[in-house]
Parts: C-alpha cells; sequence; structure tokens
C-alpha cells in the first residue's frame, strides 16, 4: 500500500481512535465500542472491515456468544499503524496538513470525552493534563533521546501491576529561526 493511501485510511478520525484502541491490547468490536460511545455501530463496524481488508488489523480470534460470531481485533504488527521517517519525508506539505489535523482531531475528541465526564468523575481532573516543552538539544543527540524516550514509556508500560491507561501523545516541532536559511 502506499504511504498516502496509508495514511489517508489510518489518519480518518474514526479509525485513528479504533487503532490507538488496539494499540495496547486486542479486544472485541463491543470492547471498543465501549471505549468510542459516539460512533455508532454501524460505523464502527464499516470501519472494522475497512481496516482489516487494508491488512493493518488483524482477526485474533472468533467465537460464537449467544448464537452470533464475536471477533477480537488486534493490529497486525506493532508498527502497523505507523509511518516511517521515509514515509514521513514522501508527504506534501498539504499532506502534512491534512494528517496533522487529522490527528489533532482524534486528540481533540479523546480528550474531550474525558472532559465530558469530569462532572460525574471529578478525579479524572488530577490525571488530565497538556502543556507544551521547549526542548533543546545538541543535533546529533536527537535519535538517542528519541530511542532513550521509547524505552522509558515501554520500561513503565512492562510494570506489573493494576494498570491505568492514558493517551500520550508525542508532537516534536522543529523550531524554525526565520531570520536563518534552511
Amino acid at each position: 500500500m502506499d504511504n498516502r493511501k496509508k495514511a489517508d485510511l489510518i489518519l480518518h478520525p474514526v479509525r485513528l481512535r479504533i487503532i490507538t484502541a488496539l494499540s495496547r491490547e486486542n479486544r472485541t468490536a463491543r470492547q471498543i465500542a465501549g471505549l468510542v460511545p459516539d460512533i455508532p455501530q454501524a460505523t464502527l463496524y464499516r470501519h472494522l472491515k475497512s481496516l482489516e481488508t487494508a491488512g493493518l488489523i488483524l482477526v485474533v480470534e472468533s467465537r460464537t456468544v449467544r448464537g452470533a460470531l464475536e471477533k477480537t481485533y488486534g493490529l497486525a504488527s506493532r508498527d502497523s499503524a505507523e509511518f516511517s521517517a521515509e514515509d514521513v519525508r514522501s508527504f506534501t506539505p498539504e499532506d502534512h496538513q491534512k494528517y496533522f489535523s487529522a490527528f489533532l482531531g482524534s486528540l481533540f475528541d479523546s480528550f474531550m470525552g474525558t472532559v465530558s465526564r469530569l462532572d460525574d468523575h471529578p478525579e479524572l481532573l488530577n490525571r488530565l493534563g497538556y502543556r507544551t516543552r521547549r526542548l533543546s538539544l545538541p543535533k546529533e543527540t536527537l535519535p538517542d533521546f528519541q530511542k532513550e524516550y521509547l524505552s522509558l514509556l515501554q520500561k513503565y508500560e512492562s510494570l506489573e501491576g493494576e494498570k491505568e491507561s492514558f493517551l500520550l501523545s508525542t508532537v516534536l516541532v522543529p523550531e524554525v529561526d526565520y531570520d536563518e536559511s534552511y
């Protein structure tokens, strides 16, 4: 599948939320629906089928429940819904604008879903946050920083004990000094 077709498929707001739901563990359509209650059931099944047909998700288990076939879905691979540096370099500025807008839209939907529950669950407020931080690194250390950051996330995800899930979205934007030429 070419990069733009893959990006268009993944970065649809509904499909991105499905992929996010499957990024930590395999789930049934019913479990996914519980995480995205604002998505109508027919819409959810249509997008699950699109992702399955494209090979981005797989049916990892099927079983009969009360006479109906229940499928459990999982990502085809850990990186099937990610883009390589080469993929990203092939995008036009218009592609980047479109894909980043979809990313932000999905993030906004998830954020607002939590905010809408604050009246009933005020404890969520203590675990909700957003911030921007300037990061200055020697140019040659960025790849090492990225590897260590991912390693840190993996370390905490692998800890034993009762888990609580969060969406942690990272956006790395090089600052541009408009007085310098690149």
